[in-house]
């Protein structure tokens, strides 16, 4: 009976588990000591398009979905985390299943069991492509002229300092080259800026 009792509240405990992670909103990962992946989640499938089955199969997850760029980026952070160290808001590209590329944002922690040894750690990621446009947009409006998409004077001057003061620690010289169009607000205000 006692065996039984167990058995039922180990049941429990895992169906417990299960419905919180596998329908938490994140993609949620378990990596273990080795760094092979031992659990992943089924929003995994929502935000790359691979189940969670052909995650575990694959070698040196999650890197095959990592843009080739953002690899070295994902391989120190996993090194790191194997580590004991934690971290958020890792940003990096995935591609997913379909092609189409996704910006995401990871956190993670280590995991200890009872004793005090490792388990690995977990990572948890997060869509953020379109939070990631809307802040490249609004840089890009920061610094360029919306009517011609040149940088405006604080991104130009900011541009030229920078090249001024790199020339002056290299010793070499920089040519700026400055063009006046005559009547240009004329011809603008007469046949409009297309």
């Amino acid at each position: 009976d006692a065996v039984r009792q167990r058995i039922a509240e180990l049941s429990d405990s895992e169906q417990r588990f299960r419905a919180i992670a596998d329908h938490t909103y994140a993609w949620e990962n378990w990596f273990g000591p080795d760094g092979c992946l031992r659990w992943v989640n089924p929003a995994v499938e929502r935000l790359t398009g691979y189940t969670p089955r052909e995650c575990l199969a694959l070698e040196d997850f999650p890197l095959p979905l990592v843009l080739p760029d953002d690899r070295e980026l994902v391989h120190n952070q996993h090194q790191w985390a194997l580590a004991g160290q934690t971290g958020q808001d890792l940003e990096f590209r995935v591609q997913r299943k379909d092609g189409q590329v996704i910006w995401v944002a990871m956190s993670w922690q280590p995991i200890y069991a009872d004793d005090g040894s490792s388990l690995g750690y977990r990572s948890s990621l997060r869509d953020i492509t379109v939070q990631h446009f809307v802040t490249e947009e609004l840089a890009f409006h920061a610094s360029h002229d919306p009517l011609t998409g040149l940088y405006n004077r604080r991104a130009f001057e900011s541009r030229l300092t920078r090249s001024l003061d790199d020339a002056a620690r290299s010793r070499e010289k920089v040519i700026l080259v400055y063009i006046d169009l005559d009547q240009f607000k004329a011809v603008n205000d007469a046949c409009g800026h297309s």
